[in-house]
């Protein structure tokens, strides 16, 4: 079936059938990826058991999970923004697209699956009821991505397999079907594959001026970062943990040797053995444990070796070695610690810019067509997020006091989301203060301080003295009064 008429591009069904059989070995290793990252290793298709029926450890311990979400939660979230005044209108509307999007946790998604898999999907298209720029994002594995001499996305394939009992058009599917979905610069071609029969279910042409697909990239050959090599360092890693804990196993589980038993007894009498834990013996006869031996420490080499080689070929430090029990770690070795994983982010930054540039571009096609704002002269601001030690940050900023401004005091300071504003509040607090008086100012209001105080001291003095003698006034017209003059005279007369 020839579907060229709105891909702008000579394309067959078979010649799409042929590309997409041609990229079997890439989704097969795209799919040994996945399995590893959801901890789906080769070790638990192993049926190994031990001498007495029991199936071994089989550990797995998933150092690929470990690397890619280690990768993918280093990198800030992106940020689009233009000093150009005239750019505030289409800063706000991309601002509306994101959160209409969830684009946040889309953005997460596809950089997570391009580290995995090579590569993340998203695709753009305009709901013409809503009014509305909708980005959709894909598994990897779904796609098939052509690109041209200028290293331009030309041709992007979607092929999903549905199988029977799937929902599909809402309704319930009774037999598999494959969806198809062709996307060239200037149209797209949804289709059906039921056996060998193709159906065209929607084509259409665009205005994007490009492929409305954007892939994902952290390098130039979309291979990502988990490796053949390393998914075999964890293979080795996860061989060596089991056989250590199948051989403290049979270790813990040692055979009891019985000489001069008669067997046939001892087996009756095998309960009883176990859980009393006493044995009669006979004259000559003895009985112990046996057990093998095993070398701990040269399983524990290797284990520590293996987990090195991971750290270092992963491209992350190994967290247990650098936070410890107190997280002191001083901000000069978190540095080095992490510099392989940062120089690692700078490459992978720079291709990130990249697919936003392409976000942008897709929107400000829909953007013309509306009559709407197009976001030029924007910057794109992605960081690497290295782990600071900030007590210590604290602890040592003020020594920069008169070296350099507050300002850049501020922004070396990572818990400062906006050093901008917070040194605007920091000057408008200094604005509102009290102004300092001079030296001398200071000295003249310290001596009339202290004379005011001298001066209070003496008329103190003074109140002191009238309130004694008025008190003395009054306690002796008191008694006058009360009589108590006179008794104390007719005692004092009386006694004499």
């Amino acid at each position: 079936m020839d579907i060229s008429s709105k891909l702008g591009m000579n394309l067959t069904t078979n010649m799409i059938d042929a590309l997409w059989s041609n990229d079997t070995q890439n989704r097969a290793k795209r799919t040994r990826r996945e399995n590893y990252y959801d901890s789906k290793h080769d070790i638990l298709d192993r049926d190994e058991k031990y001498g007495d029926g029991k199936s071994k450890g089989n550990i797995v311990t998933n150092w690929i999970g470990h690397i890619v979400d280690e990768h993918t939660g280093t990198i800030s979230p992106y940020q689009v923004s233009s000093e150009d005044d005239l750019m505030v209108e289409a800063v706000k509307e991309y601002a509306q697209i994101m959160d209409d999007n969830f684009i946040g946790s889309k953005d997460i998604d596809n950089r997570r699956n391009a580290y995995l898999f090579g590569y993340g999907i998203e695709v753009h298209s305009f709901d013409a009821e809503k009014g509305q720029v909708v980005i959709k994002n894909y598994p990897s594995n779904e796609w098939l991505i052509q690109r041209d001499s200028d290293g331009d996305i030309a041709l992007a394939i979607r092929w999903v397999s549905l199988p029977e009992y799937s929902i599909y058009n809402q309704e319930v599917l009774i037999e598999e079907i494959e969806l198809i979905s062709v996307y060239t610069k200037t149209g797209y071609v949804h289709m059906e594959k039921n056996g060998d029969n193709w159906t065209i279910t929607e084509e259409n042409q665009h205005f994007y001026g490009k492929v409305p697909v954007i892939q994902w990239r952290v390098d130039e050959n979309a291979s990502g970062l988990v490796s053949d090599a390393l998914i075999k360092q964890n293979d080795e890693y996860n061989e060596t943990d089991s056989a250590n804990g199948d051989s403290v196993k049979i270790d813990v589980d040692s055979i009891l040797k019985l000489t001069g038993i008669d067997s046939v007894w001892a087996t009756e009498n095998e309960t009883i053995i176990r859980e009393k834990r006493m044995i009669p013996l006979p004259d000559g006869g003895d009985a112990e444990y046996m057990s093998r031996t095993f070398d701990t420490a040269r399983i524990q080499d290797r284990l520590d070796r293996t987990r090195k080689h991971i750290h270092i070929m992963g491209k992350v430090p190994d967290v247990a070695n650098v936070v410890g029990a107190s997280g002191a770690t001083s901000g000069i070795a978190l540095k080095l610690l992490f510099s392989p994983m940062q120089r690692n982010s700078e490459s992978v930054i720079s291709f990130l810019k990249q697919s936003v540039a392409d976000r942008v571009s897709l929107i400000n096609a829909m953007w013309a067509k509306l009559n709407k704002p197009i976001l030029e002269d924007y910057t794109i601001t992605i960081q690497f997020v290295m782990p600071v030690n900030r007590i210590e940050e604290w602890q040592n900023i003020g020594a920069l006091n008169g070296i350099v401004s507050k300002k850049t005091m501020l922004e070396l300071l990572t818990d400062i989301t906006d050093p901008e504003v917070e040194f605007a509040k920091l000057e408008d607090q200094l604005a509102n203060m009290p102004e300092e008086e001079s030296p001398e100012t200071q000295a003249m209001q310290g001596e009339q301080e202290q004379i005011a105080i001298e001066s209070k001291a003496v008329n103190f003095e003074e109140v002191i003295g009238e309130m004694m003698e008025n008190l003395s006034t009054a306690v002796v017209d008191f008694m006058i009064s009360s009589g108590a003059v006179d008794r104390i005279i007719k005692e004092k007369t009386s006694a004499t």
